[in-house]
């Protein structure tokens, strides 16, 4: 049932119970906490690898994975920062039911995980048993937000209205523990969960559909114009799917407006920049499978890359870009780098020549190689429409200074800062230097891969292009 070694658990265990006995001498005002989950996985899954994910900036992310021996016994250990909800992966996108648990600086749990259910046990378990309460309720809406399940709005409209909603009402109702930020939370994961089930129910492909007036009352009691304001939506783990489903509904409603509308339109309605970015990411991806026209896309994308800082959204940007960037016929990046003579020159300053980019720097031995090479091209094209432009990485700007003065070197030499070197690298997929480019009269690209000066099959190249 279990493949993977048993060892691999025990040592999880070992390091657990260490953790958890040197946890216990801790003073009242360390900051170092951590949450324990043991268990047991008593029924066959398809794999023996068991994830734990957190809901952080509205969405799920993966912060833990464990083996499962062959008693199907797993482990895992995390820091808590601050208290959160947290999911149970054990069988990827269709499992049979939601596992969502409730993490603080004092959680230690057991549990074990049934095909059908769980049964918790441990240190500070009673929030934990409020989720899970919620949780069996949320399992009658899984099969409901299925693609292929034969289900109607005859099926789910009854259901919204005499179980879903009483049973919301009755579970907000119900909490009232003595942690209020987690009342506050459970109620706002409670609601999410019921309107993201109700959306993603009518944005499904169905056998029919219903009529505006068919549906229920509470689907109108949802919209709001301010709508994604509360900070709490970024702690719900569902809760930029959410955000997706109900933009996609209003977006439907309205006529299917433009990619550009449906990117930023819903922004006025999202409060904070956070949850911004996590939507954005999420409607972005549409963009890999779309082609909307160069003009196009970046009329739609350049307003939001304010909100894209992060890692992910910053490379989810750079994918993006490159395909449009980074092709023949394309522009070349738009730079605005200082010259050795003090001066700043920039890509439309050279408009009207052809441009020949050499990448290179003061410390790269092959880089210098070429120099003679390049000096002897400059001289034969002198006077013709072409711009010898020689960009150099180097982080010393004295260094490059001296360098040029001291090697007479010609043509137009420019030094980069960090951050567009880096931007410049990562478009163009520069690996190593020296590398040598072709921009035609208009700046576009011609060839990102251009021969050396001293390959003779430039000089052909060049001439190719002056007489075009």
């Amino acid at each position: 049932m279990f493949n993977c070694r048993e060892n691999v658990v025990k040592n999880v265990f070992i390091a657990i119970f260490a953790l958890c006995f040197s946890t216990v001498s801790l003073s009242s005002d360390s900051q170092s906490y951590f949450a324990t989950v043991t268990g047991n996985l008593l029924f066959e899954t398809d794999g023996d690898v068991i994830s734990l994910q957190k809901a952080e900036n509205g969405k799920l992310k993966v912060v833990a994975t464990s083996s499962v021996d062959e008693k199907g016994r797993f482990a895992f250990i995390v820091p808590i920062d601050e208290p959160g909800f947290y999911r149970i992966d054990y069988s990827g996108k269709w499992q049979n039911q939601l596992v969502r648990l409730y993490f603080n600086k004092r959680t230690k749990l057991a549990i074990d995980l049934y095909e059908d259910g769980y049964k918790l046990s441990g240190d500070n378990v009673a929030l934990n048993e409020k989720v899970q309460e919620w949780n069996v309720f949320y399992n009658k809406l899984i099969p409901y937000t299925r693609p292929g399940v034969r289900v109607t709005y005859k099926d789910y409209f009854p259901f919204l209205k005499e179980e879903a909603i009483p049973t919301l009402h009755s579970f907000v109702k119900s909490l009232s523990t003595s942690d209020g930020y987690f009342n506050r939370l459970m109620k706002l994961s409670a609601e999410t969960d019921l309107e993201w089930a109700s959306y993603k129910f009518v944005n499904l492909p169905r056998s029919t559909h219903p009529t505006s007036e068919q549906y229920p009352s509470q689907y109108e009691d949802w919209v709001a114009e301010d709508k994604f304001k509360n900070i709490d939506y970024l702690k719900i783990d569902n809760a930029v799917d959410l955000m997706m489903q109900y933009f996609n509904r209003e977006a439907l409603k309205s006529g299917l407006p433009k990619l550009g509308e449906r990117l930023s339109g819903p922004l006025q309605s999202v409060g904070a920049d956070e949850l911004k970015e996590s939507y954005l990411q999420e409607r972005l991806k549409s963009f890999l499978n779309r082609k909307p026209s160069e003009d196009a896309y970046f009329q739609m994308v350049d307003p939001i890359r304010k909100y894209m800082i992060s890692d992910a959204s910053q490379d989810l940007l750079l994918s993006l870009d490159k395909s449009y960037l980074a092709k023949v016929g394309s522009p070349w990046f738009n730079f605005n780098f200082e010259s050795f003579g003090g001066e700043n020159v920039t890509l439309p300053s050279l408009k009207g020549k052809i441009v020949y980019i050499d990448l290179w720097a003061t410390w790269c031995g092959p880089c210098k190689a070429q120099i003679p090479y390049l000096q002897e091209l400059e001289e034969e094209f002198h006077g013709r429409d072409i711009a010898f432009v020689s960009i150099s990485s180097d982080k010393d700007r004295e260094e490059w200074l001296e360098f040029v003065e001291e090697e007479e070197l010609t043509g137009i030499q420019l030094i980069a800062d960090e951050e567009s070197w880096s931007k410049m690298a990562k478009l163009y997929d520069i690996s190593g230097i020296p590398r040598f480019m072709i921009l035609d009269k208009g700046g576009n690209i011609v060839d990102l891969d251009a021969p050396r000066p001293s390959d003779a099959e430039l000089k052909l190249k060049l001439e190719g292009l002056l007489s075009q």
